[in-house]
């Protein structure tokens, strides 16, 4: 999750985006802790993992005995860096869980991390980069899976003849 004051560090469009700061801040306040979730399953890592994770969610809710997915984001690296270490890391400020009951699977807000205690143990790092590409070595405990593919796009400059001149990456 981001955190909220971001916004004050940078120049404000409208006086409303730092009432809506606070507001996020309030609201986050008094979200339930993650704990008192379902079966809670922390997952952290990389961001485009939403889509997939979100389907992943739903399915685990359905389960006789539902799990809850609760989510953060930071960045592919922070996955493999979270598995690192024997007990893994652990998620702090706060996590989003999905509210699987709606048609469409939607993030409900955020749950509180026990910070008080240094966070809740991240169970499922995920990352679309080899642990290695981020100089992560991962403790021997763990299980390197690869999962879903995500497709890349490369972006090359048109040459001023109509086309690029580009034929290998």
């Amino acid at each position: 999750m981001k955190n909220p004051l971001c916004l004050f560090g940078k120049r404000a469009a409208a006086p409303g985006l730092a009432v809506a700061a606070v507001l996020a801040l309030a609201a986050q306040a008094h979200a339930a802790p993650c704990a008192s979730l379902p079966n809670p399953v922390y997952i952290a890592g990389s961001s485009a993992v939403k889509p997939f994770a979100t389907v992943l969610a739903q399915a685990l809710a359905a389960q006789a005995t539902p799990i809850t997915l609760i989510y953060q984001g930071p960045g592919s690296c922070f996955g493999p860096g979270y598995m690192s270490t024997n007990p893994p890391g652990k998620l702090t400020g706060g996590g989003t869980y999905w509210d699987t009951t709606l048609a469409t699977p939607a993030f409900t807000g955020t749950c509180t991390t026990d910070d008080a205690n240094g966070g809740d143990t991240v169970n499922i790092g995920v990352s679309d980069v080899y642990a290695s590409t981020c100089g992560v070595t991962l403790d021997p405990s763990v299980q390197d899976f690869h999962g879903p593919i995500q497709s890349m796009t490369f972006v090359v400059p048109i040459s001023s003849t109509g086309g690029s001149t580009q034929t290998m990456i």
